[in-house]
């Protein structure tokens, strides 16, 4: 028997048009050549980020978000919240739970940070944490943490993931990096990161974002 997908989902695609160049070059100043550039914009951390972390912020309903080089470091940064926040804490409990499909900057920060990550099975449907397995990883051994991938966009089973979440008392962290617009991503999660590659569905060309609702930090 051959299995057939019921629908491709690509890894990426190209998300930057003529257009897009032109404006940028607008926005440098270039007007048809080189030697006719005006006045360069401050082209890293300047006014025009704020604007678009605040916008960001807005468009996902998050209270805060940070603006970072790429969802990899955004992921980094993620991870090293917990710990920066309540170190005692995570100190306490370095089991934390990671999906078995991911990205390798999903979860090599968490093992460069001192966590100890338990891996949780796939869920045939969504790629992402097959809920079964993480009750039962957490019936085990509660974890500290949890971070699940929207893998290549799709959600993972949010309602069942958010009351293990209410039951374990554990915090998430959502990995939306190839997900940006599916919904629902983002309204769970302690944290959420961000790529904003030049193959997804938004793009700065390189950068990440990482939004939360908390204000500690």
């Amino acid at each position: 028997m051959t299995w057939t997908p019921k629908a491709e989902y690509h890894l990426a695609e190209k998300t930057i048009n003529k257009d897009d160049i032109l404006d940028l070059c607008g926005w440098l100043g270039v007007e048809g050549n080189l030697e006719s550039i005006g006045p360069t914009p401050r082209l890293t951390q300047g006014e025009l980020v704020r604007e678009f972390e605040a916008a960001f912020a807005k468009h996902v309903d998050s209270k805060h978000a940070i603006f970072v080089n790429s969802g990899s470091s955004a992921n980094l940064l993620a991870w090293f919240l917990p710990i920066a926040i309540d170190r005692e804490a995570v100190t306490e409990n370095r089991r934390v739970v990671v999906p078995a499909v991911s990205w390798a900057t999903s979860v090599m920060p968490a093992i460069q940070f001192g966590y100890e990550p338990v891996l949780c099975e796939a869920d045939a449907d969504t790629w992402g944490l097959d809920v079964a397995d993480l009750r039962r990883i957490c019936e085990k051994a509660p974890p500290s943490i949890v971070l699940l991938v929207h893998v290549l966009g799709v959600p993972c089973k949010m309602k069942e993931i958010a009351e293990l979440k209410e039951e374990f008392g554990f915090l998430l962290i959502e990995d939306a990096c190839a997900a940006f617009g599916s919904q629902p991503v983002g309204k769970f999660g302690e944290l959420t990161t961000h790529s904003l590659y030049y193959g997804h569905s938004m793009s700065t060309i390189e950068g990440g974002m990482v939004c939360t609702n908390g204000d500690d930090g």
